[in-house]
């Protein structure tokens, strides 16, 4: 099973992680989901840090794919609720950059799983987004059945 989840760049803070924090390194700082995902029965947002003791190149996208051909690099998956700090979840290791990125289709609604999954905010308006995305590149259609089941597992 696929589960696609994205991430931009973004602030560390309560209210940062909110936002796109544009960079030019692409390791000075987290990656977050914007929006909340339910993980298992609460609402949290999302993150990937730089993991502390790994290698963290400094300077542009070269600088990252010349560390990836020395070896990977690595991540603290971490969430947090609203009212709770940064909690770390899994690691997450990035070993290569896709650069075939022709073919390659993202989709957040589609493809989750029960116990996570973005939450209703701007459900409908994503939604959407999505599906006009995959139309406009002659994606696959989702099977209607299974897509309407992950849209329905909001609790």
């Amino acid at each position: 099973m696929d589960l696609d989840l994205l991430f931009t760049s973004s602030g560390p803070g309560r209210l940062t992680r909110h936002l796109p924090l544009p960079r030019v390194e692409p390791l000075a700082g987290p990656y977050s989901t914007l929006l909340s995902y339910r993980v298992g029965a609460r609402e949290r947002v999302l993150a990937l840090f730089p993991a502390a003791g790994g290698m963290v190149p400094t300077g542009e996208l070269p600088a990252l794919r010349g560390a990836l051909a020395r070896g990977p690099v690595r991540f603290d998956l971490r969430a947090a609720a609203p009212d709770e700090p940064w909690r770390t979840m899994a690691t997450l290791t990035l070993h290569d950059l896709r650069t075939d990125t022709a073919r390659v289709s993202y989709d957040p609604y589609m493809n989750c799983l029960p116990t996570l999954h973005p939450t209703c905010r701007l459900r409908g308006l994503r939604i959407a987004a999505y599906a006009g995305s995959r139309a406009g590149r002659g994606g696959p259609r989702p099977d209607p059945i299974t897509h309407r089941a992950a849209h329905d597992r909001e609790s």
